[in-house]
């Protein structure tokens, strides 16, 4: 069998204050006007719980006489709890196995080079030289300009000076290899 509840939102019905439903509240629960005014603080409430829907209802009208507009729901019932599983076993730990043992004929040591500016890392040597030296130049002409258009500041002869410093180590190293 279904149970319900009573629900008051905190809706009066018409032709009645809410003053005169809370005197009347008070009266039809048989308790103090200051407990409705806290009732009225916590909306919405459950006036009544677990009756059938005959009753239900039957509450629904007295409280309309009262001046207090109630939702009748149906309430909730054989809520099961969550059923907890058991977790799996976790993974067993990743272990690492080389497929080959490292040997002494397989370590070839690095060969020291005589020129501390060539890095067999750079590809075509001194190219990103080239480019870092264009890249400042073209830094100072978007901060303010360059000596190269003219009426040049201190900021533009440091930008233009190091790209060049840096265009000209490219190309050495381009020459050199």
């Amino acid at each position: 069998m279904n149970q319900y509840q009573l629900v008051f939102n905190g809706t009066v019905a018409d032709g009645h204050n809410v003053n005169e439903v809370k005197r009347n509240l008070a009266s039809l629960f048989k308790i103090d006007e200051t407990k409705i005014e806290q009732l009225f603080t916590s909306l919405p409430i459950v006036v009544k719980r677990n009756v059938d829907y005959d009753g239900a209802l039957k509450a629904q009208r007295v409280l309309r006489k009262a001046g207090a507009i109630c939702q009748v729901e149906e309430a909730i019932q054989n809520i099961q709890p969550p059923v907890m599983e058991k977790a799996a076993a976790p993974p067993p730990p990743l272990t690492y196995k080389p497929e080959f043992a490292a040997t002494e004929v397989d370590y070839i040591p690095p060969t020291e080079s005589t020129n501390s500016l060539d890095s067999p890392k750079e590809g075509i040597k001194g190219l990103g030289d080239i480019i870092s030296g264009v890249v400042l130049i073209g830094i100072g002409f978007v901060v303010g300009g360059s000596v190269f258009m003219g009426d040049a500041t201190w900021l533009d002869y440091c930008f233009d000076g190091l790209g060049v410093f840096w265009i000209g180590m490219g190309i050495y190293k381009m020459a050199r290899s």
